[in-house]
Parts: C-alpha cells; structure tokens; sequence
C-alpha cells in the first residue's frame, strides 16, 4: 500500500452522520488508514466485544480484500451490512461469494441505513425496508428501490470526528494532511467502460454556499488546507464551479485542492478562477490520443479539446493529470504507442495509464460479453498485492502480456526521463513533497521492477 495515498471512506463516513443524527451509536475503524494487519483488525474486534451491527464497504479492484474483512468482522457481530458499488452493482454474486455478508445496502445509504438499523436493533421485519437486499430461507430478496436523494443539501456533514484524520494522505501537494469532499454525484455523460449503478446518470449537486460551510469547517477544525474534490465531475456547471471558487476566494481559505474535469468543459475563464481559489491539480479523463478509440469510447470529445484543455491549464498555473487507456478493442501496438507519446506531447505533469477493463453493469462488458471477448484471471492489485479477480479483454488485437508490458515501459518511459525528473524537482517545495516523492518514486520503482 502507499503510505501516502490514504483517502478517508467518504461514504462510510456520510452514512456515520446519518445515523448519530437519529440517535444511533456509531463508530468507524478505518483498519486500512491505521495500517492494520489483519491479525491486529481481528484483535481490535474482539476488545470490543460483540456489537449488533459491523457495516462494510466494498469496491470491485479491492473486493477480496473486502470479503477476507468481512469473515472477520462477522465473528464480533449479530449482523453484517456490506455498502459500497461492488455490493449494488453484483449483488447476487456478491452473496454468493460472500456467505457472511447478512444485507447489502444498494446505492446510497444515508436515508436507507438509519431505517434498517432501527428495524434490526428492534427485532422487527425488514421486508418494508427499500433499497436493500437479504437472504431469507434461503433465498436471496431484493426490496423496492429506495429513490436516489435530490436535496443534497439535507444531507449531514460527513462524520469526520469518528476518524483518523491525521493519518490521510495523498502524493501530490504541499500539505501533509488530506480530507475529501463530494459536491455532486452522478454523471450525466456515457462512457461505455464507465458504471454508474451507484449514484446514476442524472447529476445532482450540492450549492455552493454548502460546499464552501464543509470546507471552512474542515480547514477550522481540522487545519486541514489540501482537499480532493472527489466527484465523477466537478465541472458539470461552470457557473455553479465559479460560485464555489468564489467563496473560497471570499472566506480567505488558504488552501490546495485537486478535482476532476472533462477537457470539454473547461475554458481559460473557468481554470483561472480555479487557480486564484487553489486548484492545484486537474486529473482529465484524456484515454486515448486515436479519435477512433475515443468514438468507440463513446466520451464525446475530440484530440483536439484534449490539446486546447491541457494548453489551457498549463497557461493558469494548474498541473494536469493524463488518465490513458490502453488496449482498446481495435487498437494496433502503434495505436497504444501513440496514445503514450501524447502524454508528452501535451506535456501532462502526471500520467496514469491503465489497461481496459471491462466491470460488469457497463456497456463495455454487454460488448465484451457477446463477443466472447472477456477473460476472468486472478492478478496482484498494485494498491495492497493482495490477488484479486478481475476480468480482461482478449480481443486479439494485442496480448495481455504485450499490454502489461506496454503499460509498465511508457510509466517507464515518462516517470525516467530527464524532462519528467527536472520538473518533479521544481516543483518541490516542502519537506511534505520530498517525502512524497521519495515514498512515490520507491514504489514506483518496485512495481516497476516486479513480473505481476
């Protein structure tokens, strides 16, 4: 694990909130933030006693991971709730492969966990309770939809007061401590790699006054000054995004933060409020430099917005993450290459390059399924080497074992060069990013140097 890229659980910590609101005694253990061993999670559990509820949150790279937390956790509880994506999106395998999982809550919980817990703690029927899903003699029950919530202003504070919060992390930036903030969910564009079972293809956002109250609470309580702004989109609506910077701007809020951005959405006047409130860092869904793979993508955007957005960007001061996609149905070698090249000929300031992967509840795996294109394989993930099943495309256009080493010679490539190792020094300036960088680049350097 990178020890520092550590990002608080968001959502555990809203759903936290919602449930001391109605009087619930809750607290979160965020096991991965304290660097638990598994031994060490086991022990702390069982100090504790026997509890009536242990919640857990899973995502699919790290569902294992979830799973083996959920073998222990069930030991020191009368019931286990699993929350998370993975849980709404593959509910039925996820019983299946989990016989220790009791309820999943589906989608969002904030509305949803107060309800059900109230029910368990009073010993009645669940069957009313919407947006979960149960075994019940033997078979698996899916409740109503429970409607996904409008007012996302209603919603508490997450409860940061339940966490760790000197322990967060992230690699970039100045500052050592890190807290995220959501201001919208959902997404209303349709990548076909892309699920959003979670929080839906409508875009709801929180205003901007909201916004602004959480982040002055934090930046006053906590003296934290970095933030991830850790929508699907921050820029859905421009107007709405200056709104935000503008009172940050207002309350003197000294401090960084980091989002994402289509390349489509941004403008010179947008980026340059961005910066006067902060922004450090955009992270651009760029995936490919072929407008073939783009199309078929479906990202409605052009080689050319991808140019305009990171020009821009570098002109206000503001450093831009590249995410690149290899392996793309179609694609030929040189294609992968020449994606890889434009990193540079755009000049990001960091690069992630990932292989596609088909997730179920995507177009992409409806695709993939009917071509007879997908592959299931166990492989390390890279965040805690722990082996995880996960699924790939085996179209023929390129072998996995060429892609894996692709993706590995352009991190290579661009982490190594002169250019790369001249502007990661420049950019140095506090003890904070020195030790980032040396923490990065060792565990960059191991991955880079490992078979899996």
């Amino acid at each position: 694990m990178f020890e520092n890229f550590i990002i608080p659980p968001i959502g555990l910590s809203y759903v936290a909130a919602s449930l001391k609101k109605e009087g619930i005694d809750v607290e979160i253990l965020d096991a991965n933030a304290l660097q638990m061993t598994w031994e060490q999670l086991e022990k702390e559990l069982e100090s504790r006693g026997k509890v009536d509820v242990i919640g857990v949150t899973g995502m699919t790279p790290t569902i294992d991971r979830t799973y083996r937390t959920a073998q222990i956790a069930r030991k020191h509880c009368k019931h286990l709730i699993l929350g998370g994506p993975h849980g709404t999106i593959c509910t039925d395998q996820t019983f299946d492969d989990c016989p220790e999982v009791d309820i999943i809550v589906l989608h969002e919980g904030e509305v949803t966990a107060p309800i059900l817990i109230k029910k368990l703690e009073n010993g009645e029927d669940i069957d009313d309770v919407r947006g979960i899903a149960f075994r019940k003699d033997g078979k698996i029950v899916k409740t109503e939809r429970r409607d996904l919530i409008q007012d996302l202003d209603s919603i508490s504070q997450p409860a940061r007061e339940l966490l760790p919060m000197d322990k967060y992390r992230y690699p970039i930036g100045k500052h050592k401590k890190i807290s995220v903030i959501i201001t919208s969910r959902g997404c209303p564009y349709k990548c076909i790699f892309c699920n959003k079972t979670m929080f839906g293809q409508m875009w709801r956002a929180r205003s901007a006054k909201n916004v602004v109250d959480e982040i002055e609470n934090v930046y006053r309580t906590y003296g934290i000054k970095s933030f991830i702004f850790y929508d699907d989109l921050f820029v859905t609506d421009k107007n709405r995004a200056i709104e935000i910077c503008q009172g940050i701007i207002d309350r003197k809020l000294n401090i960084e933060w980091k989002c994402e951005c289509r390349v489509n959405l941004v403008d010179k006047e947008l980026l340059t409020k961005m910066r006067e409130a902060g922004c450090i860092l955009i992270s651009y869904g760029v995936e490919s430099a072929n407008q073939k793979s783009l199309d078929f993508l479906n990202k409605g955007i052009t080689v050319e917005q991808i140019r305009t957005a990171f020009k821009l960007s570098k002109e206000v001061g503001i450093e831009k993450m590249a995410y690149l996609i290899i392996g793309i149905p179609g694609e030929s070698k040189e294609d992968a290459m020449r994606t890889i090249t434009f990193a540079e000929e755009i000049d990001a300031d960091y690069v992630q390059i990932s292989i596609l992967t088909p997730m179920k509840n995507t177009p992409l795996f409806d695709v993939a399924n009917e071509k007879g294109w997908i592959v299931s394989k166990y492989a390390k993930n890279p965040y805690d080497q722990e082996l995880t099943e996960r699924h790939v495309l085996a179209t023929g256009d390129i072998p996995e074992e060429d892609l894996e080493k692709l993706m590995k010679d352009a991190h290579r490539k661009f982490l190594l060069t002169p250019k790369y190792l001249f502007k990661t020094v420049k950019r140095v300036r506090s003890l904070n990013q020195i030790k980032n960088v040396m923490i990065t680049g060792t565990q960059y350097l191991k991955w880079l140097k490992s078979k899996n």
